[in-house]
């Protein structure tokens, strides 16, 4: 979530933050009741408050008051390691209707990732007799084959 909003305050997508924040919001309250350690959520809690202090100051600072912990505020750090996803989903399209999702890790490169699409059995129909005129391919999100 701390990646999502830094990406999006660059990019002043500040509704796309108010997105985050129900995001933020309804994942909260369906693991309310889950058993957590207290310093660990005191911690987070602080990080989650100060993600969102741009786009609601004055509610969270008195949050963060509460908390005492107003004073030292600085925005928290991303953990890279826990973004970094091993296996993609990438959209197989031909002409521009998807018709399969598949999913891979990224170490296939173009070349690999079209061989192994044209040879899905349920996308077979769509290439029986027919010429492949062009391939996009957008890496880690989408080939789109044009007949």
């Amino acid at each position: 979530m701390i990646s999502k909003v830094s990406t999006n305050l660059e990019n002043f997508s500040y509704n796309v933050i108010v997105a985050n924040l129900y995001e933020t919001y309804n994942f909260l309250v369906k693991n309310l009741d889950l058993i957590f350690n207290n310093n660990k959520i005191k911690e987070n809690y602080k990080k989650i408050l100060t993600i969102f202090c741009p786009i609601i100051p004055h509610v969270l600072n008195e949050c963060l008051e509460d908390l005492n912990e107003n004073k030292n505020i600085k925005w928290p750090d991303v953990d890279k390691k826990l973004i970094t996803l091993d296996d993609i989903n990438i959209v197989v399209q031909i002409n521009g209707k998807k018709r399969e999702i598949l999913s891979s890790s990224k170490s296939f490169s173009e070349k690999e990732l079209i061989n192994e699409t044209k040879k899905i059995t349920s996308l077979q129909k769509f290439f029986v007799g027919k010429e492949i005129k062009k391939t996009i391919y957008i890496k880690d999100k989408l080939i789109n084959f044009i007949i």
